[in-house]
């Protein structure tokens, strides 16, 4: 699986409801939210913010269990908790398995199951109101479990030989995020991966010099036009960067085609990782519909996983690590060329 996910929160929408993606052959996996809001990310467009209290969580799953995963994510605390919890690891039964935490000493603990049961701290300082780039690599095991937290591309905590296993299965499935206090932490730039591939997916991926960023690029201009708009022309009725589902929308009831050029990227990156194209959509048709994303690189037109569309509005998410016209890395220029769309094929 090596890079199973990452997300700039950019086109999320504030509060509460299903933000889920689709893919893996159909199956749902993705983001779901409780409450929370969204706000200006450090590095520009947006940041998830827990609305405090606890009562405002985040969640990702994995479309599969993981042994080793790798965790990046930018994180902003406002105020400095002791016990509060920064980050939490769920197995594929929604156990707990092991956590990331604020101690007494306003630095970082990494924890099982509760914080009453602390595995390993940092040194550093956490200040109030100030961005982090925090990474963790943990492998969930009873007597040989490991974790491995990074700040900002340096080494934070380092354990091994531990019990990091909370329940009855060696592995982490669900991810959530939720700040016990009245103020809002905020997450940003996130990435998750394991260690099954080859690198870089299967070590941290943030670079001390460089950094890591996720961008979203939206659609610009119509390419090629086989929906009906609901109005005006179809790029307009996607142009958002917060979804309205039925307020502007195209549609279509036979097998049809809608492409777009995008706006470019802010800066030309050093590396890039990996590419998602990704569109939301629902069918309101008795039958069968069924949808898949389009992307063009070059002279190379490439067709995301085939899936059945649903009824109420969701994400269709297809990531590509290398460009489908070179089988390369990606550039920052292919990707400023590239035209993305959407397809009903039935």
């Amino acid at each position: 699986m090596a890079l199973v996910h990452f997300e700039g929160f950019d086109a999320f929408t504030a509060g509460g409801g299903i933000v889920a993606d689709l893919a893996n052959s159909g199956q749902y996996f993705g983001w779901t939210s409780n409450g929370g809001t969204t706000s200006t990310g450090l590095l520009g467009g947006k940041q998830w913010e827990s609305g405090g209290g606890g009562n405002n969580e985040l969640f990702f799953t994995s479309p599969t269990p993981i042994v080793t995963s790798i965790i990046g994510m930018r994180i902003r605390i406002p105020v400095v908790t002791a016990t509060n919890s920064v980050l939490l690891l769920y197995d594929s039964t929604g156990a707990t398995q092991i956590g990331i935490c604020i101690t007494g000493s306003a630095t970082l603990a990494v924890y099982r199951n509760s914080t009453a049961t602390i595995l390993a701290t940092g040194t550093t300082t956490i200040v109030a109101g100030a961005y982090y780039y925090l990474e963790m690599q943990s492998t969930i095991n009873s007597s040989t479990g490991s974790v491995q937290v990074n700040l900002n591309g340096n080494s934070e905590i380092s354990a091994s030989g531990l019990n990091t296993q909370n329940s009855a299965n060696t592995n982490v499935q669900g991810i959530q995020w939720r700040w016990f206090s009245a103020t809002t932490m905020g997450i940003d730039d996130f990435y998750w991966s394991d260690t099954t591939g080859s690198a870089p997916y299967n070590t941290f991926l943030y670079n001390a010099t460089y950094g890591l960023r996720v961008e979203t690029l939206f659609p610009t201009a119509n390419n090629s036009v086989g929906f009906t708009p609901a109005a005006s022309t179809n790029v307009s009725q996607i142009q958002e960067t917060s979804s309205d589902n039925d307020t502007t929308y195209n549609l279509t009831q036979v097998p049809a085609i809608d492409t777009f050029t995008h706006g470019g990227l802010s800066s030309n990156p050093q590396t890039i990782f990996a590419v998602n194209v990704t569109g939301k959509l629902r069918s309101d048709d008795v039958s069968n519909m069924t949808v898949r994303n389009k992307l063009i690189s070059g002279g190379t037109t490439t067709n995301g996983v085939t899936t059945l569309a649903p009824t109420v509005y969701q994400y269709i998410k297809d990531q590509y690590i290398n460009d489908p016209n070179t089988s390369n890395p990606w550039t920052g220029s292919a990707v400023n060329n590239s035209i993305i769309g959407y397809e009903r094929i039935t």
